[in-house]
């Protein structure tokens, strides 16, 4: 297993009755909602060891979940893709960073949004790495892969009660 996936296996009841329960277009929402669920305790550390590495605040302010689109996924052969990292695209986040240095952005600029965060993580030349993105998901990584089970269970009876009102 890399360090940047988390494999989810053993969840064969769970799969039956999401495939049996939850119409199509309907299941990867569900199982993205659970995955961007279970990680919030991670991404909450991922933005407290962001701030020690970015002084503008900026990357901490930009760290949330995200879903690769569905072609993507289905290309790589997955169900579902959810991200945890910067947002390059977040307007607060880059109005802060533009706004703590004094940039006036060019659309280029704006457009390419937040991209210091691997920077951050992993250091450059001239400047020692400082991660916030692989301590949070040593710390929370087990305990996301527990809760998962639980709140796809919960998520499944959600859409389940949803889909029963609508018929």
């Amino acid at each position: 297993m890399k360090l940047n996936e988390l494999q989810v296996t053993g969840l064969k009841d769970l799969e039956k009755k999401l495939i049996r329960e939850i119409p199509v277009k309907a299941r990867s929402n569900v199982m993205a909602r659970a995955l961007k669920i279970s990680a919030k305790p991670m991404i909450a550390t991922a933005k407290s060891k962001g701030m020690n590495g970015d002084s503008s605040g900026a990357l901490s302010m930009a760290i949330a979940p995200w879903t690769e689109t569905k072609s993507k996924t289905r290309k790589a052969g997955l169900f579902v893709r959810v991200h945890v990292g910067p947002r390059r695209s977040n307007k607060k986040a880059l109005a802060r960073y533009f706004g703590f240095y004094g940039i006036a952005p060019t659309p280029k600029q704006f457009k390419r949004g937040i991209y210091h965060g691997h920077f951050v993580e992993f250091g450059s030349k001239g400047r020692s790495p400082k991660p916030f993105l692989r301590p949070a998901l040593a710390a929370h990584g087990p305990q996301l892969i527990k809760s998962f089970g639980a709140i796809m269970a919960q998520e499944i009876e959600r859409q389940a009660k949803k889909g029963v009102k609508q018929k």
